[in-house]
């Protein structure tokens, strides 16, 4: 049956239009109405399984934000530790900059007084080569004095041995007159006394050539101890000693080559250190003197200080 056009889907429609109930269109409404609500729990059920799926991410992802803060707090912590070790090796590295460039002006101001020392030294070679030279001269110009000396004196002695057998022969002649005799003593008396003032001469001469080679002997110890090699510290016991004032009171650190640290330590106490260790190492030691830039010392106290210890215990300036 049409109305309007449309076929009726209604159920009961046999009984005709004057037949119509109210239950079958309610039956068909909630038909809808149930099938709109399943509909709705099939999009609402997806949407909460997607939603689900989201959280669980969600869950996951701030698992993993946490453990790579985690991560990231403990790399931070291992940064600020090595930082910190870091700024701890830089300072010390700037403290060990300072003592070496303290250390460097020291060194800077012994360098310059050991070429002052080497070229007064060098001035003394040149005097002393000079003295030795002419020293050498005298020594020859004796020498052949004392050759000619000797020829002298042998030719005297001939002189004198010919006479005597002059005399011996006249003596066997009884014909000999006495005054020829007498004349020919007289001379033999003058030659003999210029023979003995040539002895005379000669022993002079001889006590001249000795002063004279002592002397050359004395220069010659002299330039070699001029000419010895620069100071050293190899195959030396190196011993450092450090000077320096506070509140007017003299401060002395002391340290070897065996002990790295430095330690405090009295005048008297120093001086019995230094000379066991000078009997303990027979090649002597090499005792480094370090007056810091403020040290507090004048000039004359750091020089009568580093003299005292050079002096007395160094291997180089000891006597």
């Amino acid at each position: 049956m049409n109305i309007n056009g449309f076929a009726d889907l209604r159920l009961n429609n046999q009984a005709g239009a004057n037949n119509e109930s109210f239950w079958p269109s309610f039956t068909d409404i909630m038909t809808v109405i149930v099938m709109i609500f399943l509909i709705a729990m099939v999009i609402l059920l997806s949407r909460n399984m997607e939603l689900v799926k989201q959280l669980q991410q969600t869950i996951v992802a701030e698992q993993s934000a946490n453990q790579l803060a985690k991560l990231t707090g403990e790399e931070n912590d291992n940064l600020a530790t090595s930082l910190t070790e870091k700024e701890q090796e830089l300072a010390l590295l700037r403290f060990n900059v300072q003592q070496l460039q303290q250390l460097k002006i020291q060194q800077k101001f012994q360098l310059n007084a050991l070429n002052r020392s080497q070229q007064q030294q060098q001035s003394r070679i040149t005097q002393l080569t000079l003295l030795s030279t002419v020293l050498q001269q005298k020594l020859t110009k004796t020498q052949s004095q004392q050759l000619q000396d000797q020829q002298k004196r042998q030719h005297l002695q001939e002189t004198i041995t010919t006479q005597q057998n002059q005399i011996a022969q006249l003596t066997t002649k009884e014909s000999l007159a006495s005054s020829e005799l007498a004349s020919f003593k007289a001379d033999y008396q003058a030659q003999q006394t210029a023979l003995e003032s040539s002895q005379q001469q000669q022993q002079a001469l001889n006590k001249q050539l000795v002063a004279s080679q002592g002397d050359y002997i004395q220069l010659e110890n002299k330039y070699k101890k001029l000419i010895r090699p620069a100071r050293s510290s190899n195959g030396r016991y190196v011993v450092t000693v450090r000077y320096h004032k506070k509140n007017n009171r003299l401060i002395i650190q002391y340290k070897t080559q065996d002990n790295k640290k430095y330690q405090k330590i009295s005048v008297k106490k120093l001086d019995a250190n230094l000379k066991q260790l000078v009997i303990t190492h027979k090649k002597g030691l090499y005792v480094r003197v370090i007056i810091p830039k403020k040290s507090g010392l004048s000039y004359n106290e750091a020089f009568s200080l580093t003299q005292h210890v050079h002096h007395d215990y160094d291997y180089y300036f000891k006597k």
